[in-house]
């Protein structure tokens, strides 16, 4: 499913992984528009958004959704959805997609979900690809990001230093050993 050259294509679900540091909070602020890169840009749909505003880059068609409780942790995870849809003129269909691709998770925030919700949660992000939506996942448990993703980015101290299609990275005995505590 990769588009040319083994990258990733459109539709597609990507990982970036990397221990604490690696730059992967950093890379996700850069690309909503919340930083600006001191060198290289963002490309989304064929258009450089280097330094474009956070609420330019949500109106083009880029959600961030940051783990733990850092943005609204008054909300509960169901409003900071509901929220993340603020720009949709079809405000009557928001609580049906919602309701249909996310299980009911409360009030809990993502950092601390169990195991079974988590694997709800990467069966959601499937389902959104399945619609046509490239979806970004970086998670904690990067074997399980992994798994999930059709491409995968392994960051190190604010580098690439791998890529490739994610099952490959999965399987490759050095990549387990150095990247994912193998």
């Amino acid at each position: 499913m990769a588009g040319e050259r083994g990258r990733p294509a459109v539709g597609e679900i990507i990982t970036l992984i990397g221990s604490n540091g690696a730059g992967k909070s950093t890379t996700l602020r850069t690309v909503s528009g919340l930083l600006t890169p001191r060198r290289g840009q963002v490309v989304f749909d064929g258009q450089t958004i280097t330094g474009m505003p956070g609420h330019r880059v949500v109106a083009a068609g880029i959600c961030h959704a940051p783990e733990g409780r850092r943005i609204f942790p008054r909300m509960t995870v169901m409003e900071n959805l509901e929220f993340g849809a603020f720009l949709r003129r079809d405000k009557h269909s928001v609580e049906g997609d919602l309701c249909s691709t996310s299980p009911r998770w409360g009030s809990r925030p993502s950092s601390s979900i169990s195991c079974s919700t988590r694997s709800r949660v990467l069966d959601t992000i499937q389902t959104i690809r399945e619609q046509g939506t490239t979806v970004l996942v970086v998670e904690q448990n990067a074997l399980a990001a992994l798994r999930v993703a059709d491409y995968a980015y392994v960051l190190e101290s604010g580098s690439l230093k791998l890529e490739g299609p994610a099952r490959e990275l999965a399987d490759d005995d050095e990549v387990v050993r150095a990247y994912l505590g193998g």
